[in-house]
């Protein structure tokens, strides 16, 4: 049986979300899934209203 061993060059860093951009994560339409979901179904209600 042979032992493993990492390698001291070996880095996996964590799993961290990216800040949004556009927001600096403060809560916007890009990356709040709730405001997300109102701005598509503002543009679906609005795209109605202009279909007539």
């Amino acid at each position: 049986m042979t032992d493993f061993h990492m390698p001291d060059s070996f880095y996996d860093p964590p799993d961290e979300e990216e800040p949004c951009e556009h927001c600096e994560n403060a809560g916007c339409y890009l990356c709040d899934a709730q405001m997300a979901y109102d701005h598509w179904a503002d543009k679906q209600i609005q795209k109605q209203k202009e279909e007539g």
